[in-house]
């Protein structure tokens, strides 16, 4: 039997059919656990409507961590890279499943207008840091370490977005 994806099978029509109908059943069930999960039944309970019957908001809970984490990741010196990704590069938080994550991000372009995006944010700063003794990121882009190609210093600026984490 076909899994609904086969054209040339005689039940094509009636396999698809099925596997719609599961799909689609399985898709419902999905966003009514997360819904409930993500605190959307008693959202809802307090305007007046429910969606999700008891039932559902307690089989959810049981699924949830007792203790939620919550994060943050300042975008600074210490916590970005730039223009690269390498998977020598260590993880700058570890999260357990359910925690939530505020996670900052930079734009490389905020140079372009350092008076309104950059001065004034010591984290901001401290990445944008650039002097002839000093990088504040010492790498930016994928570039050799030995500044063979322009000559720039570690990784050439050949990449250009910045990542947090």
């Amino acid at each position: 039997m076909c899994a609904g994806d086969d054209k040339n099978c005689p039940e094509f029509e009636l396999h698809h059919r099925q596997f719609k109908k599961t799909l689609d059943r399985e898709r419902r069930s999905f966003l009514r656990s997360s819904f409930a999960a993500a605190g959307g039944a008693a959202a809802m309970t307090a305007g007046g409507i429910s969606l999700v019957t008891p039932k559902m908001a307690a089989a959810a809970e049981k699924h949830q961590p007792a203790q939620r984490g919550y994060h943050h990741l300042p975008a600074n010196a210490d916590t970005v890279h730039w223009g690269y990704f390498s998977k020598s590069l260590k993880p700058r938080v570890e999260i357990s499943s359910g925690d939530f994550v505020t996670i900052e991000a930079l734009t490389h372009h905020a140079n372009d207008d350092a008076e309104r995006m950059v001065k004034g944010d010591p984290g901001v700063e401290s990445v944008y840091l650039w002097t002839k003794e000093k990088k504040g990121v010492n790498r930016r882009g994928a570039g050799p370490m030995d500044a063979s190609l322009f000559g720039r210093g570690a990784g050439e600026g050949l990449g250009v977005h910045i990542c947090t984490g």
